[in-house]
């Protein structure tokens, strides 16, 4: 039987009110059992990845939209946003209305100034440029998150030093590294593998998964994604309540569903 790689978005696709079930869990474990490949692959840095999902019996990540991969038995691929870039968001977001900034490290979160994203107890927050220098200090970015609706007028301003996407009815934006997105990532690990991009798929349900759904060889969009995200798949499958990202895995194991 040809192995499939899995790729699996994390938020609204296989954690849901702040867990991962029991069904997604054991299916994960059964298709590996069988001889494929399972990887979260996800818009968060290794430093946001909640720890059910970094105790599932996965063979490795892609975290911030390919900007950091870990392979099993392999080196890390490590791509950072530079600090400079950092800094400059950061001034770009000072005024008092502007959204809060989230700062995703390799090992640490940082919270720029006040957003409605309340703070984890291990965050760290800083309400000036000056403690955005001495946190960068200390750690390498993977993800910067605008954390409130923007003006998509100015995200070609972001584009200057950032791959960005924008989420307009979650009121939030990602940047990150430029060059870098959940494909890249699907892609080194296909090459990792050396298995064909046909054998990869690809489970998603916002606007960071668009470009993996549409590059990977089987695209499977979760059923409580917007209609627009929906016209790229080639699998609909349940909502996340019902556990959609196992079903999906569990037809296309058994050879249901053949693209």
């Amino acid at each position: 039987m040809m192995p499939y790689v899995f790729f699996l978005d994390i938020d609204g696709t296989i954690f849901h009110d702040k867990t991962v079930s029991k069904k997604v869990s054991d299916t994960i474990q059964t298709v590996r059992k069988l001889g494929h490949k399972i990887y979260i692959n996800t818009g968060r840095a290794p430093s946001y990845l909640p720890q059910v999902v970094k105790e599932l019996p996965v063979d490795g990540f892609v975290c911030g939209c390919g900007g950091y991969i870990l392979r099993e038995n392999d080196s890390p691929i490590k791509h950072f946003v530079s600090k400079d870039a950092t800094i400059r968001l950061c001034r770009r977001f000072s005024a008092p209305d502007d959204p809060g900034i989230l700062i995703e490290g390799e090992k640490k979160l940082f919270r720029y100034r006040t957003s409605r994203w309340a703070p984890g107890k291990d965050w760290i927050l800083g309400d000036t440029i000056e403690e955005v220098a001495e946190y960068l200090k200390t750690d390498n970015v993977v993800k910067i998150n605008i954390n409130d609706d923007i003006d998509p007028k100015i995200i070609p301003e972001l584009e200057q030093d950032f791959a960005v996407t924008w989420h307009p009815t979650e009121y939030y934006t990602e940047c990150c590294v430029k060059g870098c997105s959940k494909t890249t990532g699907i892609q080194a690990v296909m090459e990792f593998y050396r298995l064909p991009m046909e054998q990869s798929v690809a489970i998603g349900d916002s606007e960071n998964d668009l470009d993996m759904l549409q590059s990977a060889g089987i695209g499977v969009v979760m059923g409580q994604a917007r209609e627009e995200i929906k016209a790229v798949a080639d699998i609909i499958t349940d909502s996340v309540e019902k556990d959609g990202a196992a079903t999906a895995m569990e037809r296309i194991v058994a050879g249901d569903i053949v693209i």
